[in-house]
């Protein structure tokens, strides 16, 4: 895998030898891919999950100027402490489950223009909302 930048610092290419998608089992490939897509954005990426789970995400920012966000644990295994990064200026996010129950959790700490929310427990297959307050 090797990263270009442009000699006016714009333009940013990834150029992978093999299929990143075919080989993402493990957590270092993860953590590469990870890396990899917030240098191409230039740190613009919304959010993504730091830590080594199955979660999928598709967020948006309202017009209001808060992110919200579908957050589903795609594994028959329960997801414990999922360290959710978010490129906000808001320290606390309100959680509501499948049973529209609402839990509010801090920031843990801020790296970047990324903060670090940890969410406790998310069983197989959950659904959760997620908006910055």
């Amino acid at each position: 895998m090797g990263i270009i930048q442009n000699k006016l610092g714009g333009g940013r290419i990834c150029v992978a030898g093999y299929s990143p998608w075919s080989f993402n089992e493990t957590l270092s490939k993860s953590s590469q891919l990870k890396t990899v897509f917030q240098w191409l954005s230039h740190d613009r990426l919304p959010g993504y999950i730091e830590s080594y789970h199955k979660i999928n995400l598709w967020i948006r920012e309202t017009q209001e100027g808060n992110t919200t966000l579908a957050f589903v644990n795609s594994s028959f295994d329960a997801a414990e402490n999922v360290v959710l990064a978010l490129n906000t200026d808001k320290n606390k996010i309100k959680v509501v489950n499948m049973d529209c129950e609402e839990q509010v959790i801090s920031a843990r700490k801020e790296e970047g223009k990324y903060k670090q929310f940890i969410i406790p427990t998310v069983d197989p297959w959950q659904i959760l909302l997620i908006c910055t307050e």
